[in-house]
């Protein structure tokens, strides 16, 4: 045989070869034989199958997958990029998980796995997946899909699984994956559905009898603290956050290294409580970066009871359908700028419903609560603890529980020139006529117990000469570039003044700020200066004075003025705490 002849026998072989090669991995190995089967699995696939078993039975299974590194040991911690596992849905529990220590190499990264699992009767859940253990780990390393390296996604072709009972009968249920989430457990107080990303699920809760209640929820932890997806209980009346998932309080929940899973308990307190679960933008249900949680449908929160008596203290509350409001200062237009005084005669609970604008950490149309006796700051719907309104990103809801205690109080809403009802630059919220701010009575039967003391006016339309019967005699809030205002008092005996003056004071001067003068001398009694105020958060040149001073009998005048710059809606840097305070607020105490 002459060297020619020999070349073309070699070049032959290697065809055939390369033809053998190419035919198996295109074509994989031959389909496995089952009554519950998954195939055809590509890369970056969660494939699904439920079956029911009538009696206890024993299934065969055989199953091929691949491990993340040809070189990872099989030992049972060995990371898999592509596998199946069984759960138990009664309980959500993991029963079967294919493992590497019981497994044999077909070739580089590609596992083969036979075995037995005992199952009980009830219905089971058959999941495969192929994401790899995190983001990127999938990544191709192919050409024309043949395998030039051997990258665990050159296996995908003979990814499968088939489950056989031995005895008894498998019986395939139809259906999608996401019908089979947490709605189907028992007792299910509130339920966020099945979870895909850059969604927000919350849901307000009435608790009328201390009840303990379950919480299962599956979500994200990550390493970098602005990652995850995860729920949250606070509690309103305390405004607190009551629990949420963490890692010292949850588990692995399978899969990829970020998914975690809480499964536990926790009291409730008579009250009114918010449930909530967000996802960021990615590592959610439909929309896997890694390897998805053995339980992928449960990704979200279900808070639900051990028995229908627990179940039935708690339950979804809307204050708009269940209670009448106290008070509404709704619906806020451009420019608004209202306020509505009340008297508390006997110790109640309300709820304050804030719907504004808000955009980062700013507010530009917002509400809060001030306790007119004391000048103090009760509640204010601020933009660290809102929830979305619906339409436009900044729509925004403020919620909060506070007891009020007898005294007189004064509920304030404003708005800047734009965006507000019936004047919508972007898209409006959900419920636009609720835009400004609603007091409601947490009980139904709230009695006497508050009193409603004049119309909602407009702040700007107050008489310059106060009354000095009521206990606030002067208010120039919030305070924008150059403006002044001044009011004359006059007192038929000694007073205590409590003074709330935020302003702009640096060390070279006073730009925006208040003072006291005595009418009858032309005496400056008090001035806001560096020396008698603190820092009030935001630009260093920002300060705040808050504290009393002692009147004698006799005429007044206070005055509060602002220079062109660095002011209620000019603050250029770093604003103070409560921007809506900007200014100055007199009040007269009875005590």
């Amino acid at each position: 045989m002459d060297k020619r002849t020999i070349v073309r026998i070699e070049l032959i072989l290697l065809a055939c070869l390369a033809t053998l090669v190419i035919f198996r991995v295109f074509r994989g190995l031959p389909a496995l034989d089952g009554e519950v089967t998954l195939s055809e699995i590509g890369r970056g696939d969660l494939e699904h199958q439920a079956f029911r078993i009538e009696e206890p039975t024993r299934v065969n299974i055989t199953a091929l997958g691949s491990l993340e590194s040809k070189d990872a040991n099989r030992s049972a911690d060995a990371v898999m990029a592509a596998y199946p596992w069984i759960v138990r849905r009664s309980d959500r529990s993991l029963v079967w998980r294919m493992d590497p220590s019981h497994s044999e190499i077909e070739d580089g990264t590609l596992l083969r796995t036979e075995e037995s699992v005992q199952l009980q009767p009830g219905d089971y859940d058959l999941y495969f997946a192929s994401f790899g253990s995190s983001r990127g780990s999938s990544s191709s390393h192919r050409f024309f899909g043949v395998r030039l390296t051997d990258h665990w996604t050159a296996d995908r072709k003979h990814w499968q699984v088939a489950l056989k009972a031995e005895n008894g009968e498998l019986e395939s249920l139809k259906g999608t994956l996401d019908s089979y989430g947490p709605e189907a457990m028992p007792n299910v107080i509130w339920t966020s559905g099945t979870m895909r990303d850059d969604r927000t699920a919350e849901q307000v809760l009435s608790v009328d009898e201390e009840a303990r209640v379950s919480i299962y929820s599956v979500g994200e932890i990550c390493d970098d603290s602005d990652c995850g997806d995860r729920g949250t209980v606070e509690s309103l009346s305390q405004d607190r956050v009551i629990w949420t998932m963490t890692r010292d309080n949850s588990r692995p929940a399978g899969g990829s290294k970020s998914n975690f899973v809480f499964d536990g308990s926790i009291e409730l307190k008579p009250g009114l409580y918010r449930v909530s679960y967000s996802t960021d933008g990615g590592h959610a249900y439909g929309r896997w970066f890694g390897n998805p949680p053995y339980d992928p449908a449960a990704w979200g929160l279900t808070l639900y009871a051990a028995d229908r008596r627990t179940a039935d203290r708690v339950h979804p509350f809307d204050v708009w359908e269940e209670r009448t409001p106290i008070i509404e200062l709704a619906p806020a237009g451009n420019d608004a700028r209202m306020e509505q005084a009340f008297e508390v005669n006997e110790t109640v609970d309300v709820l304050l419903y804030a719907m504004g604008e808000v955009h980062g950490d700013q507010e530009y149309d917002y509400g809060w609560l001030e306790n007119l006796d004391t000048g103090e700051l009760v509640w204010k719907m601020s933009a660290g603890k809102v929830q979305h309104a619906g339409g436009s990103s900044d729509n925004s809801i403020g919620e909060g529980v506070v007891r009020l205690e007898p005294g007189k109080y004064v509920l304030h809403y404003q708005s800047d020139d734009s965006h507000a009802w019936d004047s919508w630059l972007r898209r409006a919220p959900e419920h636009p006529e609720r835009w400004g701010i609603t007091m409601f009575p947490v009980l139904k039967d709230v009695g006497h117990s508050v009193t409603v003391l004049a119309e909602t006016v407009p702040m700007a339309s107050r008489e310059e000469t106060h009354d000095v019967s009521g206990p606030e005699i002067f208010s120039m809030v919030p305070a924008g570039n150059e403006q002044s205002y001044s009011a004359s008092v006059e007192f038929d005996e000694a007073v205590r003044l409590h003074i709330r003056a935020i302003g702009e004071v640096s060390q070279f001067g006073a730009y925006d700020y208040g003072w006291i003068r005595n009418d009858a001398d032309g005496e400056e009694i008090w001035r806001m200066t560096r020396s008698n105020t603190l820092p009030a958060g935001g630009d260093e040149r920002y300060r705040l004075f808050d504290d009393i001073i002692k009147l004698e009998p006799g005429r007044y005048t206070i005055h509060f003025e602002t220079d062109e710059s660095h002011a209620y809606g000019d603050f250029r840097e770093a604003a103070p705490d409560f921007q809506q305070d900007y200014g100055m607020r007199v009040v007269r105490l009875t005590n």
